[in-house]
C-alpha cells in the first residue's frame, strides 16, 4: 500500500484510465452530520467541538491518524452554519482531513432529518414498525430523495478520478444512487451503523423496494454484525427477484442487480485503543478520576452502576429504572449501597416521542429517589471527554441496556478505560452482544426480574470473576480495533474491487 503522498501524485482523467499499478487517491467519507458541532466561546466567538457518537469516534482517527488523504461531507447542524466558515478557519492543525459542508433547509431538517430518517427509517431499523406512520413516510420522501441528490452534487463537484466514497448510516441510503445517476463511476461504499431488521419489518417501509434497489447501487454494502446483513439478504430476495444473490467460493455474498455488483459485508465497528488509553491517563482524565472517587467515597463508599446514551427509548433508560427499583425491593440490603449514574445525552431537534420519554424517565427516577433516598443520580447534558472517560473509569458496572442498537461502542470504550474489576451488563440486542457474549451478563431489558438479577450478580460477583471478564473484553477490543475494522475488513473489500476494476 502506498503512501498518501504517494497517491496524491494520481493524474488521470478519469477511473477506468487508472495505471494498474495505482490505488485509490482520497477517501471521501459523507455523513449526515460533520464530525464536530460549533460552539460560541464566552467571548462570543464561534468554535468548534467534536461531536460524540459512535460514526465520529471510528471514523475520525483514521482520516487523522493513519495519514489517510480524506475529506468529510456533511451538514454542521442547525443554526451553526452561519458562524461554520470562521470556525473553521481556527481548526486545530492536527484535523488533517478537508471539510465539505452541506447547508439544509427548515424544510430539510423537518421532513428529511426529523421525519424520514429519524421517524421513519430509524423506527424501522430499531425493530419499532408500529412508530412508523405511513403518510408522514409519504409525505417526507420526496424531501428525503431531494436531499440524496443535494449531498450528491456537493460531493460530485469535488470528486477527483481515484477517488473513492464512504457513506456513512440511514440517513444516506440513497445517495449511492444520486451519485450514478450525475455520471459516477468510482468505488461508492455504505455502512450502516443500525440493525436491518428482519424482512417483514422493513415491508414497512412504504418505499422499502426502492430503498434496496438504491442501496444495490453501492459497490459494498457494510453491516455491523452477520445477522444484519442476512436480514438484508432475505429483503432482497422476497422484494427484488430481479436480483440475484451470489456465494463466492471465497464465502463473500454479492447481489448482482441492473448491471451492478455489489459486495456484501459485516464490520463489527471499534474504537482506536491507544488514543482512548492516552486519554484515560491525561492529567485532566486522572483529577476528574480522584475527584469522583473523593464523592463516592464518602459515606457508605455505594457501587456505582453507570450508563450513557442519547435521549432515545431504544438506549433502555426507563426498563434501567424499572429493573434497579425492583433489584433494590428484593435486595434492601443494598440500599444506600449502590448508586445508578445515568447520563443521557440531549438531541437538537428532539422529536415529541423522545420529549415524552424523557419526563417518563425523570419521573422514574424522582420516585426511586423519594422511596429510597438518592439511589439514581442523572445528567441531562454534554459531558467533557474527561470527565466521561472518569465515569467510564470508576463505574464498578458498566450498563448497556440498548433495546436495539448497530454496535454501541460504549461497551468497548468502557473495556479499554473501565477499572480491571469493571463489569459489564450488556442488551442482548446490541451488536456488541456477538462478540462480548462470553464475557459480558447479557439481558433482555423488557424482562425486569431477571434483568433486576443480572444487576444483582454483577454487583455482588466476586473480584476475581470481575477481573477476569473485564480481561478477556479488553483482549477482544484491542485485537480488533478500528483501524482492523478498516484496514483488515473495509479496506480490502475496496482493494478487490479496484483491482477487479483497474487491473491492480
Amino acid at each position: 500500500m502506498q503512501t498518501s503522498a504517494q497517491k496524491r501524485k494520481l493524474t488521470v482523467s478519469s477511473p477506468e484510465t487508472c495505471p494498474s499499478t495505482r490505488t485509490w487517491d482520497r477517501i471521501l467519507v459523507v455523513s449526515n452530520r460533520l464530525p464536530f458541532r460549533v460552539d460560541a466561546k464566552g467571548d462570543g466567538k464561534p468554535v468548534i467541538r467534536p461531536s460524540s457518537g459512535g460514526l465520529v469516534t471510528a471514523m475520525s482517527p483514521l482520516l487523522q491518524e493513519r495519514g489517510i488523504a480524506g475529506k468529510w461531507f456533511g451538514w454542521a447542524g442547525a443554526g451553526e452554519e452561519e458562524g461554520l466558515d470562521e470556525a473553521l478557519r481556527t481548526r486545530s492543525s492536527t484535523d488533517n482531513f478537508e471539510v465539505g459542508t452541506v447547508s439544509l433547509t427548515k424544510e430539510e431538517i423537518q421532513r428529511y432529518y426529523l421525519g424520514y430518517s429519524n421517524e421513519v427509517l430509524a423506527a424501522v431499523l430499531s425493530d419499532e414498525p408500529d412508530m412508523v406512520e405511513v403518510k408522514k413516510a409519504i409525505e417526507c420522501w420526496p424531501v428525503y430523495s431531494r436531499v440524496q441528490a443535494k449531498y450528491a452534487r456537493a460531493i460530485f463537484e469535488d470528486l477527483r478520478p481515484a477517488d473513492i466514497v464512504c457513506a456513512q448510516d440511514y440517513h444516506l441510503m440513497g445517495l449511492g444512487s444520486a451519485l450514478r445517476v450525475l455520471g459516477s463511476q468510482h468505488l461508492i461504499g455504505f455502512f450502516l451503523h443500525m440493525p436491518f431488521p428482519r424482512k417483514k419489518v422493513w415491508r414497512t417501509v412504504p418505499q422499502f423496494r426502492l430503498l434496496l434497489r438504491q442501496l444495490l447501487a453501492y459497490d459494498i454494502i457494510g453491516f455491523q454484525i452477520g445477522r444484519f446483513q442476512s436480514n438484508f439478504v432475505d429483503a432482497v430476495r422476497e422484494y427484488l427477484p430481479e436480483a440475484a444473490v451470489q456465494i463466492g467460493p471465497d464465502g463473500i455474498a454479492s447481489v448482482s442487480h441492473a448491471g451492478r455488483k455489489t459486495l456484501l459485508g459485516s464490520f463489527p465497528i471499534s474504537i482506536d485503543v491507544v488514543e482512548f488509553e492516552r486519554q484515560l491517563y491525561q492529567r485532566s482524565t486522572q483529577v476528574n478520576i480522584r475527584r469522583l472517587k473523593e464523592m463516592v467515597d464518602k459515606g457508605e463508599k455505594p457501587k456505582i452502576v453507570f450508563n450513557v446514551g442519547r435521549l432515545d427509548p431504544k438506549k433502555g433508560f426507563l426498563q434501567e429504572l424499572r429493573a434497579f427499583k425492583h433489584m433494590l425491593e428484593q435486595h434492601p440490603d443494598l440500599v444506600g449501597k449502590v448508586l445508578l449514574y445515568q447520563l443521557i445525552i440531549p438531541n437538537k431537534g428532539e422529536i415529541k416521542a423522545n420529549r415524552e420519554y424523557k419526563e417518563e424517565v425523570l419521573s422514574l427516577a424522582r420516585a426511586i429517589n423519594e422511596t429510597y433516598g438518592l439511589a439514581v443520580k442523572q445528567a441531562y447534558t454534554h459531558m467533557s471527554r474527561n470527565r466521561y472517560l472518569a465515569y467510564l473509569h470508576i463505574a464498578d458496572v458498566q450498563d448497556v441496556p440498548t433495546m436495539c442498537d448497530g454496535m454501541n461502542l460504549v461497551a468497548k470504550e468502557s473495556a479499554i478505560v473501565g477499572n480491571p474489576l469493571t463489569v459489564t451488563v450488556l442488551g442482548k440486542n446490541a451488536g456488541v452482544a456477538e462478540e462480548f457474549a462470553e464475557h459480558a451478563i447479557i439481558v433482555d431489558p423488557k424482562d425486569t426480574e431477571r434483568y433486576a438479577d443480572a444487576l444483582y450478580v454483577a454487583l455482588t460477583m466476586k473480584a476475581a470473576e470481575r477481573r477476569r471478564r473485564k480481561s478477556q473484553l479488553k483482549a477482544i477490543v484491542t485485537g480488533n480495533d478500528v483501524f482492523h475494522w478498516w484496514s483488515g475488513q473495509q479496506e480490502q473489500f475496496f482493494q478487490r474491487l479496484w483491482s477487479e476494476r483497474f487491473g491492480a
